[in-house]
């Protein structure tokens, strides 16, 4: 009953958000913005990438809302930022690189605008 009330006030993107969601494998793909695998859940584990090959943020987040990108793999991988977005404050759509075995924190600003610690 209670996660029933949960999706019916908040949606159900939202109650995954609450859950924190995780996705333990993941695909980088791409290698541009557009054509980077869009990240869906709260906890995204990259485990299977190519040198130069992206994951991008959502754009339909709110304020506060947080995500983590663990980057398994033994490449670099790119981070977008939303379309129109940027990252810590640089030029649209630029993204920061990944380095193998590491992780990032995020935090939407605006939406579009996210705060991101290695």
């Amino acid at each position: 009953m209670f996660a029933r009330e949960l999706v019916s006030t908040f949606g159900g993107t939202r109650v995954g958000a609450l859950k924190g969601s995780m996705s333990a494998t993941f695909t980088a793909l791409g290698a541009t913005q557009a054509a980077a695998a869009a990240i869906t859940t709260v906890f995204t584990k990259i485990t299977t990438a190519t040198e130069g090959q992206g994951v991008i943020l959502p754009a339909s987040m709110d304020v506060s809302d947080q995500a983590t990108v663990c980057n398994a793999t033994t490449v670099d991988v790119y981070l977008y930022p939303p379309v129109g977005g940027n990252l810590n404050g640089s030029s649209a759509n630029v993204p920061l690189i990944l380095a193998p075995n590491t992780s990032a924190d995020c935090t939407c600003v605006d939406g579009t605008s996210w705060i991101v610690n290695r």
